[in-house]
Parts: structure tokens; sequence; C-alpha cells
């Protein structure tokens, strides 16, 4: 297969422009348990982070439209990346000026503004990356390592002093630096882009050039390998939404409850989950999903040991061992979807499913968990 995005090397602003907006996803994290203290509700963290995962799933469900799906690809979905980190970064703004401890309102719309930025970015960059080598372990790699560095970085902030709204600019500074980067990447029109895709954008086509716009009905058994990949996407984003949200403020009240223990439950949970894949490219695909199952079932019983003792270090290892299994099963979904073709509207359908999972159980705990 050709490279569509030119040396090896172009890969580096698409990566660096996932990691951006997955880490700027989950700077609100650490704080999550700090403002459901003072609104007095543990629907408060509920309410964001649905909020967030929602406004994202809205955006990739538009994108698994074909006729959309085609608009985007003629109008070189490249030099959109760019475009959707600068709205990420205005999400931003009413995030910094919502007044601290609680100021739910702008926190409200900047998880809005983010989620949508979010979820339109992510189908394009998975596009852009699965047609290379590992092209699919590279872009779970970018999403859940992103966003379990965001956190990490945001509870280390939060905890050498700085105030809430001044981790959320260092946040925003980083989305415009990755915006900086895919703008030399992408040129104006005009200008001649260094990278040789199809369009000279460095994002694979969906449909071969000269072929009709809108691409071919899936078949029955494509029908049914879409639907697998959605369940697993679904499941595994689950799990990690989970530990994006609710769960990180439950680990830091057992075990003393800081703003750095709440960041660490969140993003060493992700960071397993982005890493787990990498580190395992050479081993054959069907043992690593039978290892992963395995590595669930330990997961589970050590996150709630470490629960029940009041033990940090426990319920993270439990965490990470469930994050590693996450990543590898978001990981296969992805590669269901995208097969020996990159299409924006099937990578957007399978992550419109994972999307869910970042809402549905997060919704769903509060009514089954007594605070």
């Amino acid at each position: 297969m050709t490279n569509p995005l030119g040396r090896p090397g172009r890969l580096g602003p698409i990566i660096v422009a996932q990691t951006a907006a997955a880490a700027f996803s989950s700077f609100p994290s650490p704080f999550y348990h700090r403002i459901a203290a003072a609104t007095g509700s543990p629907w408060t963290t509920t309410v964001l982070s649905v909020a967030h995962g929602t406004a994202a799933a809205a955006a990739m469900a538009l994108l698994t439209r074909p006729a959309l799906a085609a608009r985007v690809t003629r109008l070189r979905p490249g030099r959109l990346i760019p475009i959707l980190l600068l709205l990420d970064a205005a999400g931003a703004v009413p995030l910094i000026l919502a007044p601290a401890p609680a100021g739910v309102g702008p926190l409200l719309l900047g998880r809005i503004i983010t989620g949508v930025a979010l979820g339109a970015l992510t189908p394009l960059t998975t596009t852009a990356l699965a047609p290379h080598r590992h092209g699919t372990v590279l872009a779970t790699g970018a999403i859940f390592g992103g966003v379990g560095g965001g956190a990490l970085v945001a509870g280390a902030l939060a905890a050498s002093g700085l105030p809430r709204a001044a981790v959320f600019g260092i946040g925003a500074l980083g989305l415009l630096a990755a915006a900086a980067a895919g703008a030399r990447q992408w040129p104006p029109d005009g200008q001649r882009p260094p990278a040789a895709g199809p369009h000279g954008d460095g994002i694979a086509e969906p449909v071969r050039p000269g072929a009709p716009a809108m691409p071919p009905r899936a078949t029955g058994r494509g029908h049914t390998v879409i639907i697998g990949g959605a369940a697993l996407a679904f499941t595994a984003n689950g799990i990690l939404g989970l530990f994006s949200s609710t769960l990180p403020g439950l680990v830091a009240e057992r075990s003393g409850g800081s703003e750095l223990v709440a960041g660490a439950s969140a993003g060493l949970v992700l960071l397993a989950a982005g890493a787990a894949r990498l580190g395992v490219t050479r081993v054959p695909a069907a043992a690593v999903r039978w290892a992963a199952l395995a590595v669930a079932l330990l997961g589970i019983v050590i996150f709630v040991a470490g629960l029940r003792t009041g033990t940090a270090s426990v319920a993270l290892t439990g965490g990470m061992l469930l994050g590693a299994a996450a990543g590898i099963c978001y990981d296969t979904a992805l590669a269901l979807a995208t097969g020996r073709r990159a299409q924006v509207r099937l990578i957007a359908r399978v992550q419109y499913a994972g999307q869910l999972g970042l809402v549905l159980p997060v919704a769903v705990y509060p009514l089954v968990v007594p605070p």
C-alpha cells in the first residue's frame, strides 16, 4: 500500500493533533470530585462528562452519513484538523472563566464545545493513520495516551498549587501549538503542501480517484463486522469512560482525596490503554486478544480489592490492567472498521458507538451505585 501521507515523518502532526485534543478532553478529570463536593451532588460529574461525550457522539454521528463523509473528503479533511483544534481551544475559554470551585454553567458550555471538536477530529485523524502499518495502533495510542497524559499533567499542575483556570489555560496553549503544527503541514490553497496524498492533504481518500463519490453499500458480512467493531468499541470506552470521570474521584476519596491521586487514577489507566497495543505489535493479534480477556478479569479483582481496602496503589494497578485490556479491545474495533480501506464514515460509525460507551455507563453509574 502506498503511503498517502508521504514520508513516515509526515504522520507527526496528525498524531500530535489527536494527542493534544484527547489530552485536553481529560484536563477537568482531576477536578471533578472537587466540583461535585462544591455543588453537593454526585450528578455534577455525570452531567459534565455526559455533556462532553454526547457532543462528541453527535459530531461523529454526522460523519457517519455517506454524503457528508464524501463532502468532508472533497474539502480535504487534513485542512480541517487545525480548524477543529482552534475550535477546541475556543471551548477552553469558558472553562478558564468558570469561577472555582464550581462554576458548572461555564464548565458545561466549555465541555460541549470541546466535545464537538474532539468528536469531529477523531475520525479524521484515525482515517489518516489507518492505512499505514500499525495505523490503528497509532490511533489508539494517540487517543488513549493523550487522555491519560492529559489527566496526569492536569493533576500534577493542580497539585503544584496552580489554580484551575491556569491549568486549563496551559491546556489551551497546547491546542494552539498543535494547530500551528497542523497549519504548517497543510498550507492554505495556492501553496503546494508537503505531503503526497491524492489531494496533497495527507488524508487517505475513502474512495479511489475516479470512483463514485458515494461509497458502495456494505455487504451483509460487512455490516456484521462493523456491528462487532462497534460493540467492542462501546465496551472498551465504557470501562475507560468510568475511569476518566467517576472512578478517579472514588479512588481519591477512599485513599485521602487529592487532585494528584484523582489525576493519576484517570491518567495511568488511560496511558495503559494507549500503550498496551503499542507494546505487543509483534505478537499475533489473536494471542493478544485472549491475553487481554484474562488481564481484564484480573484487573477487576485487583481494582475492587483496592477500593475495599482504601489502597490507592492496589486500585491503580487493577485499573491499569483494565485499561490495557480496553486499549487492545478498542484497537481491535478499529482494525475491524478499517479492513483494507480507511473510510471516514465507517470509522466514525465504530467510534460513535465507542463514544456512547463513554456516555451511557457514566450516566447509569449514579443510578446503580449509591453515593
